[in-house]
């Protein structure tokens, strides 16, 4: 993505009824030796990790985190200034982006470095600190690029036949691409004239699907599952609310707070995860298709899950008010949730809003 909002609550939203609960969740804390900040974005099945760290001279490195022996790994792609890490497939190939300090270009690592650069197609930039390159178990990437007048547009690449293909729905004049499943298929968001859409882009067909939540006035597009179930979040009157789409439209909000929330990611089993607004920062919640399990990383400030795997790992960021270390969770247990969140609670969170998710790089 990243597609990055901020939002203001207004005072005096309705409470919702109880039918979630608090979750124990055993957690592993991510810190690079070294580091002085350190994000997890993805988790394949295996529960190998990747993110990115930044060093004690500022320069960003991507890591992978074995969690079966505590064993990091630093990825630096050749020549490059930064390098980042971004997604994770089933083999443990990384696909992410590497910059000289000026221009962004992709990578995909299998235990060497391939260079994913979507020139042929008019890409100036591929990918950015912000544009995450995602990876299918097959090897294949898709991502964003910039083009010579700086505007953003999709791609495809096909690791088997070294081929790109563009994905811009018709009409649009920005795309951003956030995900890709196992058979090809393309999931993110697009900006025309009447506004900003979801969309689907079918492989087997070539066709695209627009996606807008009904009553909504922005549809975005986070995550896409290997079954072709997508999750994001909307704006409407109201705010900001989770969904996902399975060829319908279904609303993803943990209750008791204040019917806001975006859903980060989402696993094979349909299982989500996301942020809701807390008193001061963001929460994390896990959703497994019937109950919401609300979460907050030991000694966050805020806490930003950015994806789940198909065993139900949880990863993400947690901002402890000095900076960001990873994250994974694991849900083990439910405890007794607070009968309810005080009404002057609402109001000082009306104060301090509700900010956007998925936190990249530190500025």
């Amino acid at each position: 993505m990243r597609w990055t909002h901020s939002v203001l609550l207004a005072a005096g939203l309705a409470l919702m009824g109880a039918s979630s609960a608090q979750a124990g969740f055993t957690y592993t804390i991510l810190d690079f030796p070294g580091s002085i900040y350190t994000d997890a974005t993805d988790i394949n099945h295996s529960g190998t990790v990747v993110g990115a760290y930044q060093d004690a001279s500022g320069f960003y490195h991507g890591y992978t985190y074995d969690s079966g022996t505590g064993t990091y790994t630093s990825l630096d792609y050749p020549g490059a200034v930064n390098t980042y890490g971004d997604h994770i497939n089933a083999s443990g190939q990384v696909s992410s982006t590497w910059d000289d300090g000026l221009v962004s270009q992709g990578y995909r690592y299998d235990g060497s470095y391939n260079q994913v650069n979507a020139s042929s197609l008019g890409a100036v930039a591929t990918g950015s600190p912000d544009d995450y390159l995602s990876i299918n178990d097959a090897g294949n990437v898709a991502g964003t690029y910039f083009d010579g007048v700086g505007d953003r547009h999709g791609f495809y690449y096909d690791a088997g036949t070294n081929s790109y293909l563009n994905i811009d729905p018709a009409g649009s004049t920005d795309t951003s691409v956030s995900g890709l499943d196992a058979l090809g298929n393309v999931a993110g968001t697009y900006e025309d004239g009447l506004g900003v859409h979801g969309f689907v882009y079918d492989a087997a067909t070539a066709t695209y699907t627009t996606l807008d939540v009904p009553g909504a006035v922005i549809t975005v597009v986070n995550d896409i599952d290997n079954a072709g179930d997508v999750a994001g979040y909307y704006f409407d009157s109201f705010g900001i609310h989770g969904f996902a789409y399975d060829g319908t439209f279904t609303d993803i909000i943990p209750p008791n707070f204040f019917d806001e929330s975006v859903v980060t990611g989402i696993d094979s089993m349909q299982g989500m995860v996301g942020i809701y607004p807390g008193f001061f920062g963001d929460r994390g919640f896990y959703f497994d298709g019937v109950k919401y399990y609300k979460f907050s990383a030991p000694g966050a400030f805020e806490t930003d899950p950015n994806a789940i795997n198909d065993v139900g790992l949880i990863v993400g960021n947690l901002d402890d008010g000095f900076t960001d270390h990873g994250f994974i969770a694991e849900h083990t247990s439910t405890v007794p949730e607070p009968s309810s969140v005080s009404l002057f609670g609402a109001a000082i969170l009306a104060l301090f809003g509700f900010g956007w998710v998925r936190k990249r790089r530190a500025a």
